[in-house]
């Protein structure tokens, strides 16, 4: 595990859908009190900005060029969260929501195509070589790298009942309040693809995204609830 800290650049992790499902069981009784838990698809991307003239020692450009030319290999990334809820009633029509989430959001970024001395990421191979490609062979080269943060979130959401089917089977109901996120690691994996490996390995992984990972961060929830007597499906 080694740690590359490109303190001059900067990563601001976006995440494009905040939930796009999730399945959560509650106790849908008339208490006052319930609590439940749900698993949360998101799809996360990343705007990644330098204003440094300071040189990234695998290309010879600086932070703000270098930032410039691989931002369109950069592509989104699909991870999963837990949750835990506790709600509360405050009447008839509006709860209050709040609980703990484990979330792991980040990016993905392509290097494809890689021919022979090309530049990877410094810590990828070992020696006077590390970071640069020196197979010769024809076999397809490319590299996914995975840019990823965990945070704990403690959601804080309020909760408007809409309205209820005649059946009394559903209820339909709107979400908006703020998350509150707390950094726990952030780490970067990179993986060879398909039979390509770089000395024997196919994976190497390191214990920095080599950005400077902000230790609090707060965003924004809104959201809408379709609700059984035993599912609730979420869609933000």
């Amino acid at each position: 595990m080694k740690n590359w800290n490109l303190k001059t650049t900067k990563s601001y992790v976006i995440l494009l859908m905040a939930v796009v499902s999730s399945g959560q069981l509650l106790a849908q009784s008339k208490t006052k009190l319930s609590i439940g838990a749900s698993i949360t698809p998101t799809i996360t991307g990343s705007l990644n900005t330098s204003s440094s003239d300071a040189i990234v020692s695998t290309t010879g450009q600086t932070y703000t060029k270098y930032n410039d030319s691989i931002s369109t290999k950069e592509t989104y990334r699909v991870s999963y969260g837990a949750s835990v809820w506790v709600i509360y009633a405050l009447t008839k029509n509006i709860d209050l929501q709040t609980g703990l989430t484990y979330l792991d959001v980040g990016f993905q970024r392509q290097l494809t195509n890689l021919k022979y001395l090309d530049r990877t990421y410094p810590g990828i191979g070992t020696g006077e070589y590390s970071g640069i490609v020196i197979d010769k062979s024809n076999v397809k080269k490319s590299i996914d790298l995975n840019y990823r943060y965990q945070y704990l979130q403690i959601p804080v959401l309020a909760n408007f009942n809409l309205k209820r089917t005649r059946d009394l089977k559903f209820d339909f109901s709107m979400n908006a309040g703020i998350g509150l996120n707390f950094l726990l690691n952030h780490e970067l994996q990179a993986k060879m693809v398909d039979s390509y490996k770089i000395e024997g390995e196919s994976e190497y992984n390191f214990d920095s995204t080599g950005y400077s990972a902000r230790k609090f961060a707060m965003n924004v929830m809104v959201g809408g609830t379709i609700a059984s007597m035993k599912l609730t499906t979420k869609c933000r």
